[in-house]
């Protein structure tokens, strides 16, 4: 079939991974970048480039920590997407091993074979 998909949980996991990493990222970012602007913010209260700094950096955080939010969601949902594919792959390889009246689909423990 031409419009065949192929699920590898293993790939969903590993990019599971890749997004909490980029999420540890951010708040990296953050957490490098808050107090230098805070301080030089406050050494120029009363100027106008300190109420300015002060605002860059608060948009800068909560955009941050949005970008953070996004991507611990994202990680979560590629994670949950593999354990559904692996659940529907084991119930699947459980519900034709009944049916095969010929061939087993299970192996000599009584797994059944998924491949």
């Amino acid at each position: 079939m031409a419009d065949e998909v192929r699920v590898d949980p293993a790939i969903l996991y590993g990019l599971g991974r890749a997004a909490r990493g980029l999420r540890d990222a951010v708040r990296g970012e953050l957490a490098d970048v808050e107090p230098e602007t805070g301080e030089a913010a406050r050494s120029l209260r009363g100027w106008q480039l300190g109420g300015v700094l002060e605002q860059v950096m608060w948009d800068w955080r909560d955009d941050l920590a949005g970008c953070a939010r996004y991507l611990d969601g994202l990680a979560g949902a590629l994670d949950g997407c593999a354990r559904d594919y692996e659940h529907s792959d084991t119930a699947s390889a459980y519900g034709f091993a009944s049916l095969s009246p010929t061939k087993s689909l299970r192996d000599s423990a009584g797994t059944p074979r998924l491949g």
